[in-house]
């Protein structure tokens, strides 16, 4: 069986999740099974091209000569298999992306949805809002890579931890930031012992302090990331994020990441956050009740990251939620 899977950018870290990180080990699986994974510009789609395979993916497409693939791969019989991980028809005003997926944009993911033999997302919500153009909807959560992290299957977390609390993200979380900007500012004038990471976008709004420990790491290739985010050993890490229906149908993978860091995560009290072990709030009041907790050293932090990982490593690892990749191609050929 030969399968393709057609990515925006094969190396980017949506890719890494539902992509081109997947795909080597979920072929392992597939004896006699290939599966390529390209970028748009790598390939010229064409009656020969699409008839080589036996089932094409693509992941998070929106644009019109994407639709004009589906159509093609439609028409010549081949199974198709669309892959979101954002809720691209609700892009708010707020984030840099919006006027990317306008709502010309918007039709054209709904059209390319009624298309699909199967959309697998990450979410439940995801699911819930797709479903309304497409009966045929499957979430595969996002995963921990255990076949590139191998250590990680027995991993032991370290006890000392540095005081490091971390927020990591794009400029896409702007105004997710913005929502707890002033908690933050106030914590890290507060507690001067502690040191304030931004990996990725730096919030130029943040308000300094005489204590100098608020800094900026920037954003890096996704293996190093974890790694630099293992070794960094934060003491926490948070995820603020607008109520909206695009943040929403958001994945977990900020805990994930957070709790293979050895971080106890603080996260939106929303049902695809409540996980063992994550801290979770509701407001910007109860987001400041929470670190505060956490920064005065009153909670055993390691007992929240071992209820996490402990999760993570029965339901969350890569090479078990592959088995429902499998399943769903099973059912396609």
């Amino acid at each position: 069986m030969k399968i393709l899977f057609l990515s925006p950018s094969k190396t980017d870290s949506c890719s890494f999740y539902r992509a081109g990180g997947v795909a080597p080990g979920l072929e392992r699986m597939m004896n006699g099974t290939t599966i390529s994974v390209l970028q748009w510009d790598q390939i010229i789609m064409s009656w020969q091209t699409i008839l080589n395979y036996d089932l094409i993916m693509l992941q998070r497409p929106f644009l019109p000569e994407h639709l004009q693939v589906c159509e093609y791969v439609k028409n010549a019989g081949v199974p198709l298999w669309l892959d979101y991980d954002d809720n691209l028809l609700a892009v708010p005003p707020e984030n840099p992306r919006h006027e990317l997926y306008n709502a010309q944009v918007r039709e054209y993911i709904k059209k390319m949805l009624t298309l699909a033999d199967v959309v697998s997302v990450p979410t439940e919500e995801l699911k819930r809002e797709f479903s309304a153009h497409n009966q045929n909807v499957t979430v595969i959560p996002n995963a921990f890579n255990d076949y590139i992290f191998k250590n990680s299957r027995n991993r032991l977390l370290s006890p000392q931890r540095s005081p490091t609390i971390l927020w990591r993200g794009s400029d896409t979380h702007i105004f997710d930031l913005m929502t707890v900007i002033d908690e933050v500012s106030a914590l890290a004038a507060e507690y001067k012992q502690w040191q304030f990471m931004f990996m990725g976008f730096f919030p130029w709004f943040i308000k300094q302090n005489e204590n100098n420990n608020i800094f900026r790491l920037p954003g890096i290739d996704v293996l190093f990331y974890f790694k630099n985010g293992y070794a960094m050993r934060p003491y926490a890490m948070y995820t603020p994020l607008s109520d909206n229906p695009f943040n929403r149908a958001k994945s977990n993978i900020a805990w994930i990441e957070g709790s293979y860091f050895g971080a106890v995560s603080i996260v939106p009290d929303w049902e695809e956050w409540q996980k063992p072990g994550a801290l979770t709030f509701k407001t910007p009041a109860e987001f400041r009740e929470v670190m505060t907790v956490v920064l005065s050293g009153k909670l055993d932090t390691a007992a929240h990251v071992g209820k996490s990982w402990e999760y993570i490593q029965d339901c969350l690892m890569l090479s078990k939620v592959n088995v429902k990749r499998l399943e769903l191609i099973n059912r396609l050929v």
